[in-house]
């Protein structure tokens, strides 16, 4: 009877550091896919922009040729 002190510490032991590893993999993963979602998010804002200057130029010389 003596063991199962130290079995129940082990178990209880070994899910706190099973959590504890699901936690830190979630956040870990949150934060890459966020950081992702940004870079993301700012090129798509940096190519319409050139995309409407391109237009913009486009009708300009459209304009010259007319």
């Amino acid at each position: 009877m003596d063991w199962i002190p130290a079995v129940s510490t082990t178990v209880l032991l070994a899910g706190c550091l099973w959590l504890a590893r699901n936690l830190i993999t979630a956040r870990l993963t949150n934060a890459v896919r966020y950081e992702y979602d940004k870079k993301l998010a700012n090129s798509k804002a940096e190519l319409t922009e050139k995309q409407d200057v391109l237009k913009a130029d486009l009708r300009a010389k459209e304009l010259q040729l007319e």
